[in-house]
């Protein structure tokens, strides 16, 4: 194996497990320094005439780019698997997990505040009251609700929380369906005129 492919190899397997991007971050800085330059330093290196050492260098300067490459993929792919905090004018969600086949938010509303009164064609949704109290209403039903209840909501059924209380309303969602954008979004009803 060449050093260029041990350089490869290595940085494969750090790339494979960084889970962060400051894992990221210190993985670029012990291959390519302050200065930009691959500074990943092996054994045999030293042991190279000048010449030898130089065509080396050149040719590691030319894998630089597929390894930079390889960082900004695995950062993206990690920004997207990080928790996204999104805030609304009645509070706000984090999308704790997203998949294929499913999705989980927790939502917190903030005192005397509502969702939309909306409906979804792609998806239906389960909610898992963990903190506070509040009014459900489903398909014009309502329902008082408060921690360690939890509500299922169909596809297309139309659906809003209130947060009844004078604390922070916070409950778990779970997305299943086809489609979990935020372009399903079907508003009947809205405080902030959002229709």
């Amino acid at each position: 194996m060449s050093e260029l492919d041990k350089i490869s190899s290595i940085f494969d397997a750090k790339i494979g497990s960084a889970k962060s991007n400051e894992d990221l971050q210190n993985l670029k800085t012990e291959f390519f320094g302050k200065n930009g330059k691959i500074t990943h330093q092996f054994k045999t290196l030293g042991s190279l005439d000048p010449e030898k050492r130089k065509e080396f260098a050149s040719n590691l300067n030319k894998i630089k780019d597929d390894l930079i490459n390889q960082l900004e993929e695995k950062s993206s792919e990690i920004e997207n698997k990080e928790i996204k905090n999104c805030k609304r004018p009645w509070g706000r969600y984090y999308v704790i997990e997203d998949n294929d086949n499913y999705k989980i938010k927790r939502i917190e509303v903030n005192p005397k505040e509502r969702l939309s009164y909306q409906y979804h064609m792609k998806r239906a949704e389960s909610w898992t009251i963990i903190e506070g109290q509040g009014v459900v209403t489903i398909d014009g039903l309502e329902k008082k609700v408060s921690a360690g209840e939890s509500i299922k909501i169909d596809k297309q059924a139309k659906h809003r929380i209130l947060n009844s209380g004078d604390t922070l309303l916070v409950f778990i969602e779970v997305q299943t369906g086809t489609y979990f954008g935020e372009d399903d979004i079907v508003r009947i009803k809205d405080d902030y005129n959002r229709i």
